[in-house]
């Protein structure tokens, strides 16, 4: 059993994970001094985000080069954005890292407030 990772996909989103996020170099998602917009967490769909799933960040920067992500790579802790009522909930039948950030357990979209917030609270890790 050594080096196994017993990451659970449909686990709750503990408070230590890290979420990470490919931020697209789209205008919309950019302000003109280089600071990531709140557009940037606005997703019709629910905001699409990876959990580290008990792997190391240059692991997690390799999977979303494998999956030909482009932008740049940024990071929050989960803890974070529970502080700001944002609701984390395992997709993993997409992929065995993936969360939907939403703004309720009923609300998909992240409220103005919200987005805001978060762009506060994200760190760069890198481009992809």
């Amino acid at each position: 059993m050594e080096g196994k990772s017993l990451f659970d996909p449909y686990s709750s989103v503990e408070n230590f994970e890290t979420l990470y996020r490919a931020v697209r170099p789209w205008k919309r998602f950019w302000k003109k001094n280089g600071k990531i917009s709140p557009a940037a967490f606005k997703d019709e769909s629910g905001l699409s985000i990876d959990r580290d799933g008990d792997r190391k960040e240059q692991k997690v920067i390799d999977d979303f080069r494998k999956r030909k992500f482009e932008g740049t790579l940024v990071s929050v802790g989960a803890d974070k954005c529970k502080e700001i009522d944002i609701y984390l909930k395992p997709m993993p039948q997409y992929w065995p890292y993936h969360v939907l950030a939403l703004n309720s357990s009923t609300e998909l979209v992240l409220s103005d407030e919200k987005c805001d917030k978060l762009r506060f609270l994200i760190k760069t890790v890198t481009e992809l």
